[in-house]
């Protein structure tokens, strides 16, 4: 019984039981723990079993409601939405491994000399499932990670055609939560003083210049 109210604890939180998701949650026994009681759970038809998340597995356990929840989203236009880093719905840092930065192509400082490199694409910023650092996701896609603590944001590879949608969800969050301005300093390791790809993004999403990078007033 102890068990069940176990699973019935990572169904809320998780929605899907999968390996990775019991490791990070140390889980005394691990997954193969588990197992025997999600088979049996299965065999009642309390849970289905199948290859919901991609990577993780063929031994994935859910309750019918989700497996239907998750068919209803199929050809739905994925949604944005920004999450605490460190909430059950971010997978990143946790269960699967962060995305690749985008490089920020065609950077230029005051001078106007092309600062564009590796240090761009990485600026030694590296996500961290950190409480009070948000997440911005497009369908389980992680498209900006912002960190208003220590000033920076990283966005992933993915078309900047999203940016604009990423930093107006960055900024909702921000608005909604306690505390005055934010100030990010930096993106992707490049300084948001200089005009970078992601500078229109920011301003369209409530940002303002600022002398050290660009600011959000709340």
């Amino acid at each position: 019984e102890r068990v069940i109210d176990l699973i019935d604890v990572l169904l809320d939180r998780y929605g899907v039981i999968t390996q990775p998701v019991v490791d990070h949650e140390g889980v005394p026994g691990g997954f193969s723990g588990l197992y025997p009681v999600l088979r049996r759970m299965e065999e009642q038809g309390a849970l289905m079993r199948g290859m919901f998340v991609d990577g993780f597995g063929a031994a994935q356990f859910a309750r019918r409601e989700t497996v239907d929840m998750m068919r209803d989203l199929i050809g739905r236009s994925p949604a944005t939405v920004a999450l605490d880093a460190v909430d059950p719905a971010v997978l990143y840092g946790m269960a699967i491994r962060w995305p690749e930065p985008m490089r920020m192509a065609g950077t230029q400082d005051a001078d106007g000399a092309d600062d564009a490199d590796d240090a761009a694409r990485t600026g030694g910023v590296k996500p961290t499932r950190r409480a009070g650092s948000v997440v911005v996701l497009r369908g389980g896609d992680a498209l900006l990670y912002g960190a208003p603590r220590s000033g920076r944001i990283v966005m992933f590879d993915e078309p900047m055609s999203l940016a604009e949608r990423a930093c107006t969800a960055l900024a909702d969050m921000l608005r909604r939560l306690p505390g005055g301005s934010v100030t990010f300093r930096d993106c992707n390791g490049m300084p948001l003083t200089a005009r970078l790809p992601v500078t229109p993004a920011l301003r369209a999403a409530g940002f303002a210049p600022s002398p050290q990078g660009m600011k959000l007033y709340r």
